[in-house]
């Protein structure tokens, strides 16, 4: 095919997509999917309860002035679609009746939030104003959900810095042990299965594909603006999954500059030494110190029409991990292990250091207590397979005992970044854009292999990026269009550090040694490396 050829296939192409988005656009308003945008619905009255038809409604962001106009129908029932979640000035006015107006009406994402002003027979020109007070109840549908606001997400203490920890706050949803799961922050939804949890950012999915759970791990509690926890009967355009629904909705730009600036300090002087290392002798506290510092900021560009955001967070670590005490040949079963003169023995001996070992690891608390009653030493004997191989060709044991490698340096930094511009150029238009970079590793992966020995450990790390953008467009107060579109790319690892991979060991298939607990992998760690690489597209 020749250069005009492709040029003119390329156009056809593009022509042919071209024509499937707009039908898409005028299409869509039929259905819905994962929206982050709130619903403002309810029912005008009179101050004796009588419903009040053909009242206009207007509403007005109180941060951006995004505003939206609608009517009252023949039932006294309003409904607004697709507004961007926030604080929202609402002012009604009908024939007969004095003008309304309530400020701080909280609408929040992905749920319907019911406000129901009341009119007072009168004059058009006077106006009654209140501070308002959204009802708590939804009306319109039967699905239970909770919404973390902005306060609550700047005030309440997140441990992690996943704000989806506060779902816990919700009634319904409960923490289980991270080790089971593990992907961020696992909660439970009414009994159903951690991994049957639903997680968005901006409604663009951050789910690992895989064994499910947070793909995308958000640590910055201020970049976000609220958090919907969706716990029963929510509506089908949210699917994937039967548990709970969560939906981080990302801060954007207001009328107003804000922002913040942090440093979370957490050091080895804040922990407490565990029981076991207490009563092992030679074993000490990994020291470390650790510092999470960023900053948030937000405003105007053009005021009423364009804004800005931006989030940075370092997270930086200095210092050691705590090692896991293993079982080892003691010194009497290395020498005998030395006295086995085949292949294999030697092979073990390369395995166990050489036995360097018993010099560098802190050892066993007391001699080995025949009796067995002191927990802190393991005092277990494995017999050789084959007595001809042992010194004299009589049967021989080694013996095996507790030891901790020195705490080695820790190296896990993490960098997340994130930039959203919202821009409103008219009342029938609204669009935003916002991208989220995250970069994360842990050397050595003691979370994983906490019992590999030196000269073989892991790591694991990689990048996520999650870019997303959507446009809202109001053909007429019934009939209103959000497009979106997403993508979230996840690279992660599981591999072995450039000094394990340069050993020679690394080559050994892992071997094992029955009757022993506690037992360091010896070799490489079977299967790595390996991980997953994740490019979701959503429209």
């Amino acid at each position: 095919m020749g250069v005009k050829a492709q040029i003119v296939a390329g156009i056809r192409r593009g022509a042919v997509l071209a024509a499937v988005l707009v039908m898409a656009l005028l299409m869509v308003s039929v259905s819905k999917a994962q929206s982050s945008k709130g619903i403002l619905a309810g029912t005008v009255r009179d101050s004796s309860g009588a419903v009040v038809p053909a009242a206009k409604i207007t509403v007005i962001n109180e941060e951006t002035a995004e505003t939206r106009d609608t009517a009252s129908d023949g039932e006294g029932t309003y409904r607004i679609e697709a507004i961007s979640p926030g604080s929202y000035a609402v002012h009604a006015t009908a024939a007969g009746f004095e003008s309304f107006s309530a400020k701080g009406v909280q609408v929040n994402p992905s749920v319907v939030t019911t406000y129901e002003p009341v009119l007072t027979v009168g004059s058009a020109a006077t106006t009654v104003e209140v501070q308002a007070s959204t009802n708590a109840i939804n009306t319109e549908n039967g699905a239970l959900s909770g919404t973390i606001n902005t306060a609550e997400l700047r005030d309440l203490p997140i441990f992690s810095l996943n704000p989806i920890e506060l779902a816990t706050t919700v009634p319904g949803v409960q923490i289980v042990n991270q080790s089971q799961f593990s992907n961020g922050v696992n909660i439970e939804v009414n009994g159903t299965r951690p991994r049957a949890n639903n997680f968005l950012i901006d409604g663009a999915d951050i789910n690992d594909t895989t064994i499910n759970g947070q793909a995308v791990q958000p640590n910055i509690p201020d970049m976000y603006a609220s958090e919907t926890i969706l716990t029963n009967s929510y509506t089908a355009e949210y699917g994937r999954g039967g548990g709970g629904i969560v939906n981080l909705i990302t801060q954007g730009g207001t009328n107003k500059f804000h922002g913040t600036v942090w440093d979370l300090y957490s050091g080895s002087g804040l922990n407490a030494l565990d029981g076991v290392s207490r009563q092992t002798a030679g074993s000490s506290k990994a020291r470390y110190d650790q510092h999470q510092y960023g900053f948030t900021a937000g405003g105007p560009i053009i005021h009423d029409k364009l804004f800005a955001f931006g989030a940075l967070q370092l997270s930086r670590f200095y210092g050691k991990e705590q090692s896991t005490r293993v079982a080892l040949p003691d010194a009497a079963g290395y020498a005998t292990l030395k006295s086995i003169n085949t292949p294999n023995s030697l092979t073990l001996q390369q395995l166990f250091l050489n036995g360097s070992y018993l010099s560098t690891f802190a050892g066993p608390s007391a001699p080995c207590d025949a009796t067995g009653t002191d927990p802190n030493n393991l005092c277990v004997a494995v017999q050789a397979v084959n007595p001809a191989d042992c010194p004299g060709g009589t049967p021989c044991s080694i013996s095996f005992d507790y030891y901790t490698r020195p705490n080695p340096s820790e190296l896990s930094p993490d960098t997340q970044w994130t930039y959203r511009i919202d821009f409103q150029p008219r009342q029938a238009d609204v669009f935003y854009m916002r991208y989220l970079h995250d970069r994360s590793s842990l050397t050595p992966d003691f979370f994983n292999n906490g019992t590999q020995l030196p000269g073989l450990d892991t790591n694991q790390g990689g990048p996520s990026e999650l870019g997303s953008g959507a446009w809202t467009h109001i053909f007429s107060p019934t009939l209103v269009n959000e497009f979106r579109a997403s993508e979230t790319r996840i690279s992660f690892i599981f591999g072995l550090t450039p000094q394990a991979q340069a050993n020679p060991l690394s080559q050994i298939p892992t071997t094992t040694i029955s009757g022993i607990s506690n037992l360091p992998p010896l070799g490489a760690v079977s299967g790595d490396p390996q991980g997953r690489n994740l490019d979701l597209y959503q429209f």
